[in-house]
């Protein structure tokens, strides 16, 4: 270790080429420790982490120290080459790692068959083996089991230089970190706290807000109110003027008359500069009214189903796979049940076949295809978008609307772009949500997914009236959901 104890961003702003600014004006201080990062898909996190890198430089401002070892986890599993050179150096450091893991290091030469959490170890333990002042890992629990993350936690625990984590995993964030950093509109605002400590705040702010604007719009109909009535007296002034002065009689004295109409011109001069103050009050509300921040629409997702009470599989799960609920039965099969309002959560560790059985429950259901929603664990992009195609008029409409809702960027489904795991996941989950399940089977789903999303997903889920099976190691979601555990065992 060189001593860097900080890292600090001093009014750094970003931009890509003929892009708007993607970040503006960030001063932040990351001191040792771990410091959590969090927003939404596309508000700037991987940027964010490589100008802490150096592999992107700031259009304005500066990231200090110039000179800091920086070691970065990516977010996808590299390909096996990638490792090669740790996996076989057999050094004390190398083999220190492994143990940490539990890894075999005969099981490298495996790789091909290696589950995904298998595989983000050998990930973990290769770039937590290298030495260096600031360590990022860029969500590092997607795929990773239980024991894993306790592993991943203690790791954390135990480093002495500035950490930053970029995650979804509201658990690993409330127990690893101590700092926690929002990237929001192209800003980003530090916390001293966990993430459920800082999360009050921003939604205490999100709340003013949205007070402040609808002040300051109540203000604003309210003059603008004001100045069309003036007007209005204004106008009626100008032609009652006119009307009298038409209608003089033969017996006005000149002096009579031009007193009243001296008084009516004095009238109407006063109504018409009063208008002009008011005009100009009007243009200065509005003027605050568009410097004032718009709060994002909070748009519910809902999930239409029908009342399904029949069982929608039973299956005998065979010797392959075995639950702790079983561990009792000596003899005959062990037949898992789903009903029409099953919540599962099937748990255990990586490469225990917890996604196998999931694929086994699909081939044996009693229902339509149609009245299922399957999410794999790596959606196909040509499948989610040849499904979402299939929709059309007021289905396409709704879909689209929930996957926005979600954070998904629609033009992307309009106009075919390439899209990252995070939006293909949240498409995925749009499609199938327009129909009405009568089950949803999910295999990780908050893998890539930034937390605002995950929670609008959970809401959703928490009010669905069918049946949920879910593969996860994400334990907020489960436990949010209320879903019954089923542990796998080896």
């Amino acid at each position: 270790m060189s001593g860097i104890t900080d890292v600090r961003l001093v009014d750094v702003s970003f931009s890509y080429p003929q892009q708007s600014s993607l970040l503006q004006h960030l001063n932040l201080h990351f001191s040792s420790g771990w410091t959590g990062v969090v927003g939404a898909n596309g508000s700037g996190k991987s940027t964010l982490l490589q100008l802490l890198t150096g592999e992107l430089e700031p259009v304005l401002g500066q990231v200090l120290p110039k000179t800091r070892r920086v070691t970065r986890q990516a977010q996808a599993i590299p390909h096996q080459d990638a490792l090669a050179d740790f996996a076989w150096e057999f050094s004390r450091q190398s083999l220190k790692w492994l143990s940490i893991f539990d890894l075999d290091p005969e099981s490298f030469s495996r790789w091909e068959t290696l589950s995904a959490g298998e595989r983000r170890r050998w990930q973990l333990a290769e770039v937590l083996s290298r030495p260096n002042d600031v360590l990022i890992l860029d969500e590092p629990t997607n795929h990773l089991d239980a024991r894993g993350k306790e592993v991943l936690l203690e790791a954390m625990r135990s480093f002495r230089g500035v950490g930053i984590v970029v995650s979804h995993d509201r658990d690993l964030l409330d127990r690893g970190t101590n700092h926690t950093v929002r990237l929001y509109r192209g800003t980003a605002v530090q916390w001293t706290g966990s993430y459920s400590d800082a999360r009050p705040f921003w939604q205490e702010q999100a709340r003013l807000e949205v007070e402040a604007l609808n002040r300051a719009q109540d203000e604003a109909r309210a003059a603008q109110k004001l100045l069309n009535q003036t007007r209005a007296q204004h106008e009626s002034s100008k032609l009652s003027l006119c009307a009298k002065h038409r209608m003089k009689g033969v017996k006005d004295s000149d002096a009579r008359g031009m007193l009243a109409k001296g008084c009516a011109e004095s009238a109407e001069a006063r109504i018409g500069r009063s208008a002009g103050v008011l005009s100009r009050e009007v243009q200065r509300l509005n003027r605050e009214l568009e410097d004032l921040p718009r709060p994002e629409k909070s748009r519910e997702i809902r999930i239409d189903t029908g009342d399904y009470k029949k069982v929608l599989a039973e299956f005998d799960i065979g010797d392959e796979l075995w639950f702790k609920q079983f561990e009792d039965q000596d003899q005959g099969p062990s037949i898992l049940r789903v009903s029409g309002d099953s919540r599962f959560w099937v748990k255990g560790e990586n490469g225990c076949g917890k996604s196998t059985l999931l694929r086994r429950l699909v081939a044996e259901l009693r229902i339509p295809k149609d009245e299922l929603i399957w999410i794999e664990q790596e959606p196909d992009r040509a499948q989610v978008f040849s499904m979402a195609k299939d929709h059309g008029g007021d289905a396409r409409s709704k879909m689209l609307h929930t996957a926005a809702a979600l954070g998904f960027d629609v033009e992307i489904f309009l106009n075919d772009l390439p899209a990252s795991p995070g939006q293909l996941r949240k498409l995925a989950m749009a499609e199938g949500l327009v129909r009405q399940p009568a089950l949803i089977v999910l295999d990780e789903p908050t893998n890539d997914l930034d937390i605002e999303a995950i929670e609008k997903f959970e809401s959703a889920l928490e009010d669905f009236g069918g049946s949920l099976v879910v593969v996860t190691h994400d334990l907020q979601f489960a436990k949010n959901l209320g879903l019954t555990p089923l542990e796998t065992l080896f």
